[in-house]
């Protein structure tokens, strides 16, 4: 009976898994997208590229994806020298990790909801063929990590349904067993993809806690888990250092051109970088140089706030276009802007190639994805009126479900404080992270559609399969259109020397 169960998810994940690297394979030898940073939605490809399948650089980022080349390298090194490309390697690792999302989300609907066949597999399908999913399942990037941990960390949450903890750990060993049995594990691995997921460790913690707990003694329970998940973060990245590189400290190697900056060197057409005459003046007083910047970790914190602070993006119109990123545009891609790089804030190079973004505001989707677009809000809205018509709504306070919540709040504020990759006043970040996202959307419109359909009769049951298999044959086919146009876009483009 399991195995029946498990076979369409399985199904649906290898064949995702094959279309993937094939979509991934166009991209490495027809096209010059992936060999070039921010080109494609912000994606640092090159940086990506070597940190999965070299061991011989300085891999970059480490402090923001602190276990990437770990997760990844071991893989990535030996399938580079059977594939003979790194560009390939690194685009079968991402297709790995994102057809096991695919096969997670269908372990996390047979074990957090009473959907039938039909309409779980229709989920299966939406997530999988989404625009934000396909994309980042052959452009290498981190987040397609972040986004498999996270979904293998609700999914242990919903094994333990609503089991709560009875009593707090009184020993080491206690500790370590309760630390697996509340998913931190996954949430470690997924913050080793994008350090940011730390946070979302209490979370594990807090939704298993009984009630009657004091408010002290729930924050106590709350940040001893994250001290703890800190640590292992911190021991694994030292044993990352050890082991891969030989050394525990600052690693020596080489590091790659393409790593090294953001983007190509310009070519002798392209005008030069200009130094500001304050920096390279030797009449320039020794007092008006630029003061030393401040090592440790204090140094990185002041540095990184500073710049962030240049980028704070809250307003009206900021949480409008994260809203319509999360609940359409992730999964219904509008059609791209095509435009050139502007200059980097922060002096790097910009790519020679023509850069694609997404412009939320310009509501510039295709009649198929204003179809599907319709009919994903229907099935929402008839999941949130079958969760109150049955009086269901006290059975969303379950560990995963709280902890979709979580994760879908700590990315939505994130995104609506600032721009993480700001590269110009029309830039878009949201995409991005996709992965990342659409994951807990479709989980609570699942759990809510579950809950709510249960004691409804058979003709709302009906109606509720029609506009969600609606939904995700438009989100088929405009994925379709949208990744054939994208390709055919930059296999015509001719690849700056």
């Amino acid at each position: 009976m399991q195995q029946a169960r498990r076979t369409p998810g399985l199904l649906i994940a290898a064949g995702l898994l094959v279309a993937y690297v094939a979509i991934g394979h166009v991209w490495v030898k027809k096209t010059g997208a992936l060999m070039e940073p921010d080109v494609l939605f912000n994606a640092d490809t090159p940086r990506v590229v070597w940190n999965e399948t070299s061991l011989e650089h300085a891999p970059g980022r480490t402090v923001l994806h602190p276990l990437h080349v770990l997760m990844t390298a071991p893989l990535g090194v030996p399938l580079t020298g059977l594939l003979g490309s790194r560009e390939l390697a690194a685009v079968v690792i991402s297709a790995l990790f994102a057809a096991g999302c695919v096969y997670g989300f269908d372990v996390l609907l047979r074990r957090a909801t009473a959907l039938a066949l039909p309409e779980r597999m229709l989920f299966v399908i939406l997530l999988g063929l989404s625009a934000g999913q396909v994309t980042f399942a052959a452009v290498p990037e981190t987040h397609v990590i972040s986004g498999f941990f996270l979904t293998l960390a609700l999914c242990h949450l919903a094994l333990a349904n609503g089991d709560r903890i009875t009593e707090l750990p009184r020993s080491l060993g206690d500790r370590v067993r309760l630390f697996g049995k509340l998913g931190l594990v996954q949430v470690v691995l997924a913050a080793g993809a994008l350090v940011t997921n730390l946070l979302l460790a209490p979370v594990c913690v807090l939704s298993r806690l009984p009630r009657s707990l004091s408010p002290l003694r729930r924050l106590t329970a709350a940040i001893v888990p994250l001290g703890a998940a800190v640590c292992l973060l911190g021991a694994l990245y030292m044993a990352q250092r050890a082991l891969l590189f030989g050394s525990a400290g600052p690693n020596s190697g080489r590091a790659p051109a393409s790593a090294v900056t953001a983007a190509p060197a310009a070519s002798s057409s392209a005008p030069e970088a200009v130094v500001p005459a304050v920096a390279t003046s030797s009449a320039a007083p020794a007092a008006t140089a630029a003061p030393a910047k401040r090592g440790g970790v204090s140094g990185w914190l002041s540095e990184r706030f500073n710049r962030e602070a240049n980028y704070m993006t809250l307003s009206p119109r900021r949480l409008l276009e994260v809203a319509l990123a999360i609940v359409a545009y992730n999964i219904y891609v509008p059609r791209v802007v095509k435009y050139a790089l502007p200059p980097n804030p922060e002096g790097y190079a910009v790519s020679k190639m023509t850069a694609v973004r997404l412009d939320y505001f310009a509501f510039d989707l295709s009649p198929i994805a204003i179809a599907g677009l319709l009919a994903w809000l229907s099935t929402i809205a008839l999941s949130l009126v079958a969760l109150v018509k049955s009086g269901s709504l006290r059975k969303l306070g379950t560990p995963a479900v709280a902890f979709a919540v979580s994760w879908l709040a700590l990315y939505f504020l994130v995104f609506t404080l600032y721009h993480v990759y700001p590269i110009g006043p029309e830039s878009n970040d949201i995409f991005l992270f996709a992965p990342d996202l659409i994951v807990p959307v479709l989980f609570l419109v699942a759990v809510a559609a579950s809950h709510g359909t249960a004691t409804l009769g058979a003709g709302f049951k009906h109606g509720f399969r029609v506009v969600l298999a609606l939904s995700t044959l438009a989100a088929v086919l405009n994925t379709a259109i949208y990744t054939v146009d994208l390709l055919a876009f930059y296999a015509a483009t001719p690849v700056p020397g």
